[in-house]
């Protein structure tokens, strides 16, 4: 009687039983539900959508020149609380599975940790865009609002580079709080630095005036500031644009990529 012999192969049973990898656009779906299907991710979303309905409510009400009443200036205004608080939703994309420990299981349905690197970055950006969008129509709202309070004809003017600037502004935010959240992999640490580090570099960039050349070039409050203003973008600001970036969203979330693909999970 001869034994039975079980089948060789050179591939290790878990390589084996996985299937194909999974869809990109299914990785950026299940992040999207990661950021917005928990209790702060609801909560924020819903305190972003009120600061934004209250400074455009105040604004309107308190203000009776046409030009702080226009569309363009509204819409600028309900972007602001937008990039304030949204990008802490970013920090909490690259973080909440480190810190509730959860990691290994998404590691275990993608292997590959750069692809769920990636998709947390396409998803903060889709929810960027869908909340400067949102933003965009509550500025409508208020200026519809507005024109019905006053006999001066109502500046609905917007100019198209404007609002892509000001989309871009949008993303780099949301990116800035992905990085932030990629190096440190704490929540805590990483929102506290979010708005911290910009306010520290900027009150030592103001305290010499040997710097002040470095604050056009590296200081997010005040290069990417530029693009939400009326003024005209010209190829020295995005310029200084491009290295702000560089040094506060590229090197960090270069950083923070190594760093996830290498730390052990515990």
């Amino acid at each position: 009687m001869t034994a039975a012999t079980a089948p060789t192969t050179n591939l290790r049973p878990d390589v084996q039983a996985a299937g194909p990898a999974i869809p990109m656009t299914r990785l950026v779906e299940v992040e999207l539900r990661k950021m917005i299907d928990t209790r702060a991710g609801r909560w924020l979303l819903i305190s972003v959508a009120g600061l934004v309905a209250l400074v455009l409510a105040v604004v309107v009400a308190t203000t009776n020149q046409p030009d702080d009443r226009s569309f363009s200036t509204l819409a600028q205004i309900a972007q602001f609380p937008v990039s304030v608080l949204l990008p802490i939703l970013g920090v909490l994309a690259a973080t909440s599975e480190w810190n509730q420990r959860t990691v290994l299981g998404t590691f275990s349905l993608v292997p590959r940790r750069g692809r769920s690197l990636q998709a947390k970055v396409l998803a903060a950006l889709v929810l960027a865009t869908v909340a400067y969008v949102v933003a965009m129509l509550f500025a409508a709202i208020a200026s519809g609002l507005a024109g019905l309070f006053t006999t001066v004809d109502q500046d609905w003017s917007l100019g198209w580079s404007n609002a892509g600037e000001t989309l871009v502004y949008q993303w780099l935010s949301m990116l800035l709080g992905v990085a932030l959240g990629t190096v440190f992999l704490s929540s805590g640490l990483a929102i506290v630095l979010y708005f911290a580090l910009p306010m520290i570099w900027g009150g030592i960039v103001d305290s010499f005036k040997s710097l002040a050349d470095v604050q056009l070039w590296a200081d997010v409050n005040t290069s990417w500031a530029r693009l939400v203003m009326e003024d005209p973008m010209n190829g020295e600001w995005w310029a200084r644009v491009g290295t702000t970036t560089l040094v506060w969203v590229v090197l960090p979330l270069g950083l923070g990529a190594w760093r996830v693909l290498r730390k052990e999970v515990d």
